[in-house]
């Protein structure tokens, strides 16, 4: 799963995506211009990489700006958050930051 903002002759879009056909149908035009990308996978070898990945991804979604996203899309990220921040001990700091509550 993953989040894309991008611009389309002068107009903005959003998008949850969990499949990248899709997001490659609607980002291949040359006139197409990626803003924002967030891949909702944890990466790394150990524990704490893992959980210092996923900590970078948290930053990430708190500083976009997820307008014209359906409130389902925000629903599954948030689940994401939720599933994960209990998986890898940051519930507490994700529930002070309002991501995955």
């Amino acid at each position: 799963m993953f989040y894309a903002k991008f611009i389309i002759n002068g107009k903005e879009h959003a998008e949850l995506y969990f499949n990248h056909d899709k997001y490659y149908s609607d980002t291949f035009s040359p006139s197409t211009q990626v803003v924002e990308f967030i891949e909702f996978i944890t990466h790394g070898k150990s524990y704490q990489d893992r959980k210092a990945f996923l900590h970078d991804i948290a930053v990430q979604w708190s500083n976009a700006e997820p307008s014209g996203l359906y409130l389902e899309d925000l629903c599954d990220i948030d689940d994401w958050f939720f599933r994960m921040g209990k998986r890898y001990g940051l519930r507490e700091e994700f529930k002070e930051n309002l991501i995955g509550y």
